[in-house]
């Protein structure tokens, strides 16, 4: 990673709604940090994510994240309604595009 992509601080939001419930959130967390802090908050997020005991039923959540560099510029978007399950590999995978100095932008 060059000098330049390492002085770079992203923001990042990420709000869950409670399994069954989509108006009450179970996770919001926002923070700034460089693109390997970023990307390390998400990987533990999913972390604790899959060890909460809600996260085995079978059940639906809201989820939103946001990244934006230090200009405001929309780095990331992802909101969907999505089984609880299937949340930790929702924010890994967003981590690992997150820590990826060189992405492959999407078709």
């Amino acid at each position: 990673m060059s000098d330049s992509q390492e002085l770079v601080l992203w923001t990042y939001l990420v709000e869950i709604t409670h399994p069954g419930d989509l108006h009450r959130l179970w996770w919001a967390v926002a923070s700034t940090g460089h693109r390997a802090q970023v990307a390390a908050a998400l990987d533990e997020l999913a972390t604790r994510v899959s060890r909460e005991p809600d996260s085995s039923q079978a059940q639906w959540c809201r989820y939103r994240c946001e990244i934006r560099d230090d200009t405001g510029v929309l780095v990331h978007e992802h909101t969907a309604l999505l089984p609880v399950q299937a949340l930790a590999a929702t924010l890994a995978a967003t981590a690992s595009r997150a820590a990826d100095p060189d992405p492959v932008p999407k078709a």
